[in-house]
């Protein structure tokens, strides 16, 4: 069993601050760039396919989200994706898969060039069926039995998958974690699963392991979500602000029983 020091994988984001470019949509992206923020890492946006070509020579890591599709779009993260070719950690969020043609399409052409997926059970059954069709953006299943098409694409693409629910899992090949963790009022915040995906980019670029980082972003993350609801018991208009003080300032204690409880 290993033994994770939370702070100290903190201390590194901190320490290191990484730039994290993200391609994301319009919806969330203040959200995420703010807990990029709170957590210690540095957010850089962008749309441009020269932009991002160029960005791509001094960012630490790079988070796909496809929520708002347009053509200019597409093609910038396309474009990135296949200029940095794995070097770089690149997280892919397959916002609604399943729920369009262009989405699962955009998803298929993208996921080869992922180092990380994270989705919700319904985009990871339309990403490995692509007759699955989701309730918009949300998950019309439990986790758990996006869990056997999960290791089936992760061993098809040899990449770590965050399946983001009630129950989160972490899945790598034939190897996964779940946790219980977080709180019934994260699925009412618009953004929290973009922001994690956000979160997890940041975590990789301070850990060659990706399963390990992955696992522990998703951990730490739906933690941080459980101790807002326990402070501020009811406070769904506040969530948004009490989760990113979280994330600047984690009650270590609480979140590192919680981690040595894991069979990590």
């Amino acid at each position: 069993m290993e033994k994770i020091d939370i702070r100290e994988f903190k201390n590194r984001i901190e320490e290191k601050s990484p730039l994290i470019l993200n391609l994301t949509n319009y919806v969330t992206m203040n959200f995420m760039a703010n807990a990029l923020l709170a957590l210690g890492a540095s957010p850089l946006m962008c749309e441009d396919v020269e932009d991002a070509k160029d960005l791509l020579n001094i960012v630490d890591g790079i988070n796909i989200n496809i929520g708002t599709l347009h053509p200019r779009f597409l093609n910038t993260a396309l474009v990135l994706a296949k200029e940095n070719n794995k070097q770089k950690p690149l997280i892919l969020d397959p916002v609604g898969t399943g729920a369009s043609a262009i989405r699962t399409k955009s998803t298929q052409e993208l996921l080869p060039y992922a180092t990380v997926l994270r989705a919700n059970a319904s985009e990871i059954l339309a990403t490995h069926n692509s007759s699955h069709i989701p309730k918009g953006v949300d998950s019309t299943i439990e986790s758990h039995n996006a869990l056997s098409p999960a290791q089936a694409l992760s061993n098809h693409y040899h990449i770590p998958i965050s399946i983001s629910g009630a129950i989160d899992y972490t899945v790598y090949q034939e190897q996964y974690i779940s946790s219980d963790f977080g709180s019934l009022l994260m699925p009412k915040i618009t953004g929290m699963g973009c922001t994690l995906t956000s979160v997890i980019t940041a975590f990789n670029t301070v850990e060659e392991d990706s399963f390990l980082a992955t696992k522990v972003a998703t951990i730490f993350y739906s933690l941080c979500g459980e101790l807002v609801a326990r402070n501020h018991e009811g406070s769904l208009g506040f969530f948004q602000n009490y989760f990113i003080d979280m994330l600047h300032k984690p009650d270590y204690d609480y979140i590192q029983e919680k981690f040595d409880s894991l069979p990590l």
